[in-house]
């Protein structure tokens, strides 16, 4: 999985790392040096848990994990446009 995250495309590595870095609970984060500036600068939310992703992204079985860590990303994409970002709470 390490491996293939340098290998995907770059879309889908910035909403990776931008929706896993977003939390739901005011004044929490991640170590700045890990999290994307835009995240840092506009902490809103909602923060998406994919409850099932670790598991999903550990039981390859024959997939590409590029395959999988690109379907995650659209994962984030489509649960976005159904919950914009927002500063309501």
């Amino acid at each position: 999985i390490l491996k293939a995250f340098d290998k995907i495309p770059s879309r889908d590595r910035d909403t990776l790392c931008s929706e896993m870095s977003r939390t739901a609970c005011e004044g929490q984060g991640f170590s700045k040096d890990l999290v994307p500036k835009d995240v840092l600068l506009n902490p809103v939310g909602p923060a998406f848990l994919v409850y099932y992703g670790p598991a999903y992204l550990q039981a390859l079985g024959s997939d590409s994990p590029i395959f999988r860590l690109s379907v995650l990303a659209e994962i984030y994409r489509s649960a976005r446009v159904l919950w914009p970002k927002s500063n309501i709470e």
